[in-house]
Order: structure tokens, then sequence, then C-alpha cells
């Protein structure tokens, strides 16, 4: 014992006062080379003094990424579905409203999942860092498809922690914009497609 800290040997990181830190204060740092300072990951509780943990952190972390394109994706599908609920000559009124509340929950989720993989990143951990990048390319990967790409804009994920904000802005008024000409000025309904290849983006990739 030497000023405090707490170091064994057979230690994977070293712990002041039974706990650790939210962040390396000096810079990025390899965590899993051992002998730094051990995390604390999002919660005092989740502490991660061993290198068992800290896999399952970069797991976690990882997953949180991938998620958060997930939800990325399922918030452009449910605009896309209420562009088309909107141009339907028939409109449902409820479905409107489920699909209102979608859209909110889902700017909710985003937000949550954005900020908590940007969490993360503030530890100055390389490896949850490289994670997180990681999981937002297999995440992307996974849910866009190519053609989605090159015909639409405003649903990538650039920044997972705030951009899809004015992305979002940017979707509502280009659903506004349908709202306002989705029929004549003789209140004829216009055409219902939605995608002009006539096939469905709103289903992930095959793996």
């Amino acid at each position: 014992m030497d000023m405090g800290m707490a170091t064994a040997a057979d230690s994977f990181c070293t712990s002041s006062m039974g706990g650790g830190m939210i962040m390396y204060m000096d810079g990025f740092r390899f965590s899993l080379k051992g002998g730094q300072p051990c995390l604390n990951l999002f919660f005092p509780e989740w502490t991660l003094d061993s290198k068992g943990k800290f896999v399952a952190a970069m797991v976690g972390v990882l997953l949180l990424a991938v998620a958060v394109e997930g939800v990325s994706k399922l918030r452009y599908c449910i605009i896309r579905a209420a562009k088309a609920s909107y141009r339907s000559p028939d409109q449902n009124q409820w479905n409107l409203t489920l699909l209102r509340f979608g859209i909110s929950s889902m700017h909710g989720a985003q937000a949550l999942f954005g900020y908590i993989i940007m969490l993360a990143t503030m530890t100055f951990s390389l490896e949850l860092l490289s994670c997180v990048i990681l999981g937002l390319g297999i995440g992307y990967g996974v849910f866009f498809q190519t053609d989605d790409v090159f015909r639409e804009s405003g649903h990538v994920t650039t920044n997972p922690c705030c951009a899809f904000m004015e992305d979002e802005v940017k979707d509502l008024h280009s659903l506004k914009r349908d709202v306002v000409g989705a029929f004549h000025p003789d209140d004829t309904p216009v055409s219902t497609t939605v995608s002009d290849s006539g096939t469905d983006n709103c289903t992930p990739n095959p793996v």
C-alpha cells in the first residue's frame, strides 16, 4: 500500500479508496495493457477492475453503438410510414397518433443511446472508443442499405449524441411538404407511392 493506492502484482488496474475514476485525466490510454487507473463506466458501482469486466464493457458499448444505428433506422422508417399515411386518401387518425408517438419515442431513445456512448468515449480509453466506432460502422452496414445512401438524405447518424436532432428537423420539414403537396388544388389525392424504386428499404441487410 502506497499513499492510498492499492496495487497487487496480479491486479488489472490501480484503484484509490477501492473505487475508480470516470476518465483518464491526461488523455487517451490503452486500458487492456493493465497498470492503468481503474475506470468507472456510467455508475460508481461499475468499476472495471478486472480484464473480464473490461471486455464485457467493450462488448456492451459496441452493442449500444449498433443499437444507435438501429434506432436511427427505425425512426427513419416510422417517418416514411407517416408520410405514406398522410398521403393516403383514407387517413386513420389513430394510426397517425401512434406514428407521432413512435417518432417521439425514437427521438428520446436515440438521444439516450447517443449520449451513453458519448460518455463511454469520454473515459479516454482507446479500447472503448474503438468499440463505439466499430459498433456504429457495423450498425450502419446492417441497417442502412446502399440505395438508401444515394437516394435519401437526412437520416445518417454522423454524430450519435446530437446531430440526429438536426436531421430529424429536416425529416419533419420534408413530411410537412409532403402533407401540403399530397392533394391537388381540387383535393384529389395524388399517388401514394413511397419509394421511386418501389422497394421497401426499411428492412436490414442480410448478414
